[in-house]
C-alpha cells in the first residue's frame, strides 16, 4: 500500500514537471518614478506564475535597447522574487529622455520564448553635494522555506550611499549568539553581503539569522530573517501490531513518528486496504498533536482485522509521503451496553509555549453514553473554578478536547483544568499545566537619543527571563555592529556590566550606533540604539 500511495504522488510530480513553461504577465502598464538621486528605489518584476524548472531564467532589461542590465559592482540588486533594488540611484539611472525604460523579463530557453512585463520610467533628480546617507532595511525574504537537505538563500536589501568606497553599506550577518557568519563548509555569502546561502539545511538550521549593515553615517539592525525548515523522514520502526478489545472500550493507537513536523508537512491517519483517510466520526476519534490517534470508544465498524490503521506523514512541497506501522484492531461486538463514565485517557501537560505564540492544550477522555451525545461533554476550567468559553483570548474545539490560547502572556504560565461528564458520571477537575517560556525579555533596551556635543551618550541594556527560568547572560556589546572590549578605546567607551557609555560625544566621529545581545537557554535578544550628536 506504501508503495500504491508513493507511486500516486510521483505521478502526479511528474505531470507538474511536465506542465512547466512560462506564461505571460498578467498585467502590463507604464510606471513613472520621480525619485532623487541618491535614494533608494525598487522596481516590482510582479511575474505571478511560479518560477520553476530549467532553462527558465528572470532577468531585467532596459528597453530601449533591449539589453540586459549590469548591476555596477552590486549597487543593483535582483531578490528572489525577481525585484530590482538600487541601494542608491544615480542621475545615469534615469531613463527620462531615453526614450526606453525597465522591464523585466521572463526566458524560457527551451522553449524559445520570452515575456516582459510593465514598463518603468525613472526620473532621477540630480542633487550635488550629497552627504553619506545611514543604512536601513528595504527588504528581506524571512519565512523562506527550505526542504531539508537542501541549500537555502536568505536575503538582506539595505539602502544607503556613503561619498566615501564603498558607496553602498557593509552588511554583516550572524548567528542567533552574536558569532559573525563567515564563508566556510555550511555557508557562502554573496560578494555584496545581501545573500547568505546555507548548505544542505538540517531541522536544527531552523531558526532565526540575524543581518546589519554599516557606513559612515550609521549602522542598522541587526535584523531577524526567520528560515523555516520542511521535509520528512521514514518512520524509524515498522511493524504489524494487533489489538483485540470489546465494543465501546476506548483504545490508542501510537503514531510514533519520531522527527520533527516542520513548515508544510501534514500528519494524517489512513486505512491501508484503500489507503484512505480516517473519517474522525463527529468527533468520536481525535488525532492528539503528538500524532496518536484516540477512539473515545470504538465500534464494530472500527474492526480492521483484514485490513489495518496507519499513521502517515506528508510533505506537501516534496510530493512524497511515509506510512508507519499498521496497527490490525479487532472489535469484540457488545450488545446492550449501558452508559461507560468518562475517564482522562490523555492529556499534554506541561506542553511548552512561547510567549506571544499561540498553544493549545489537550484533554482526551475515553466514555460512552448509548443516549446522545455519545461521548462525554468536556469543560474548561481556570483554576479559580471559571468556566472557559469561546471569546477573543480563548477558542474551544467543536468536542472540548481542545483549548486554543492565543498570544500567551508570562501571566498564563499556570494549571487548567479539564473535565468530563455523561449519564455515567463525572470526572475532574485534571490539572494541565502550560509553561510559558521566552528569550530575554528586555526592561531597558538601547534607544536611540538625541545628544548635545561634550556630553555623554548613555545606553542600558537591562533583561530578565521569565518566572522559573534561568537568568539571561550579561550584556554583549557592540559598536556599530563590532563588537566592543578590551580593544575598544577605553577613556571613549565605558561598559558597565548593564550599560555602555560614550564619553563627551563629537559631531565628526559619535554619531553611531550600539547593540547589545543577551541569551539565555531559550535564545538571544537584541537591542540597538543610536546617537545623535547636536
Amino acid at each position: 500500500m506504501l508503495c500504491l500511495l508513493m507511486l500516486c504522488l510521483a505521478s502526479n510530480a511528474i505531470a507538474h514537471r511536465q506542465a512547466r513553461g512560462i506564461v505571460p504577465f498578467t498585467q502590463i502598464t507604464d510606471i513613472t518614478k520621480s525619485v532623487d538621486e541618491y535614494s533608494y528605489v525598487r522596481l516590482d518584476c510582479a511575474y505571478q506564475a511560479e518560477i520553476a524548472g530549467d532553462g527558465i531564467y528572470l532577468n531585467w532589461y532596459k528597453s530601449g535597447v533591449t539589453h540586459q542590465m549590469h548591476f555596477d559592482s552590486g549597487r543593483i540588486y535582483v531578490d528572489h522574487n525577481g525585484n530590482l533594488h538600487f541601494s542608491y540611484v544615480k542621475k545615469t539611472d534615469d531613463t527620462t529622455y531615453s526614450d526606453s525604460g525597465y522591464l523585466c523579463g521572463i526566458t524560457s530557453v527551451s522553449e524559445r520564448l520570452a515575456y516582459f512585463g510593465s514598463t518603468y520610467y525613472l526620473q532621477v533628480r540630480e542633487v550635488t553635494g550629497q552627504a553619506a546617507v545611514k543604512p536601513r532595511l528595504r527588504y528581506s525574504n524571512s519565512g523562506v522555506v527550505a526542504l531539508l537537505n537542501s541549500a537555502v538563500t536568505l536575503e538582506c536589501v539595505f539602502s544607503g550611499y556613503d561619498p566615501k568606497a564603498p558607496h553602498f553599506p557593509k552588511i554583516t550577518w550572524r548567528t542567533a549568539d552574536g558569532k559573525v557568519i563567515i564563508n566556510d563548509s555550511k555557508y557562502t555569502l554573496s560578494s555584496d553581503g545581501r545573500a547568505l546561502t546555507i548548505r544542505s539545511v538540517t531541522g536544527s538550521d531552523q531558526k532565526k539569522y540575524y543581518c546589519s549593515a554599516s557606513n559612515s553615517a550609521g549602522f542598522a539592525g541587526p535584523h531577524a530573517v526567520f528560515l523555516n525548515v520542511t521535509g520528512i523522514v521514514p518512520f524509524t520502526q515498522i511493524t504489524d501490531i494487533t489489538k483485540s478489545v470489546d465494543e465501546y472500550s476506548y483504545v490508542r493507537l501510537d503514531c510514533a513518528y519520531q522527527a520533527d513536523c516542520w513548515h508544510g508537512i501534514y500528519l494524517n491517519w489512513y486505512k491501508s486496504r484503500y489507503v484512505q483517510r480516517v473519517d474522525l466520526d463527529s468527533g468520536r476519534l481525535y488525532v492528539d498533536h503528538n500524532g496518536n490517534l484516540h477512539f473515545s470508544y470504538v465500534k464494530k465498524t472500527d474492526d480492521t482485522t483484514y485490513s489495518g490503521y496507519l499513521c502517515g506523514i506528508t510533505s506537501v512541497s516534496e510530493r512524497m509521503a511515509y506510512l508507519g506501522s499498521t496497527y490490525y484492531l479487532q472489535v469484540r461486538e457488545v450488545t446492550g451496553q449501558a452508559a461507560v463514565k468518562p475517564r482522562l485517557q490523555y492529556s499534554n501537560s506541561g506542553v511548552v509555549a512561547l510567549l506571544n505564540s499561540a498553544v493549545t492544550l489537550e484533554c482526551v477522555f475515553s466514555g460512552y453514553d448509548p443516549e446522545g451525545p455519545q461521548f462525554p461533554t468536556i469543560t474548561w476550567k481556570t483554576a479559580d473554578g471559571k468556566v472557559i468559553i469561546n471569546d477573543s483570548k480563548y477558542t474551544l474545539s467543536s468536542d472540548g478536547r481542545a483549548l486554543t490560547i492565543r498570544s500567551v502572556t508570562g501571566s498564563d504560565e499556570k494549571k487548567y483544568y479539564c473535565s468530563a461528564r455523561n449519564r455515567a458520571g463525572f470526572v475532574g477537575n485534571h490539572a494541565v499545566f502550560l509553561n510559558v517560556t521566552s528569550a530575554p525579555v528586555f526592561n531597558a533596551a538601547p534607544t536611540d537619543q538625541t545628544v548635545t556635543e561634550g556630553k555623554d551618550a548613555v545606553f542600558r541594556c537591562d533583561a530578565r527571563s521569565l518566572t522559573n527560568e534561568r537568568p539571561p547572560s550579561s550584556p554583549t556589546w557592540y559598536i556599530n555592529g563590532i563588537l566592543a572590549g578590551t580593544h575598544t578605546d577605553g577613556p571613549k567607551y565605558i561598559i558597565e556590566e548593564k550599560t555602555l557609555t560614550v564619553k563627551s560625544v563629537s559631531k565628526d566621529i559619535d554619531t553611531q550606533c550600539a547593540q547589545c545581545s543577551v541569551t539565555n537557554s531559550v535564545g538571544t535578544t537584541w537591542g540597538n540604539g543610536c546617537v545623535n550628536v547636536i
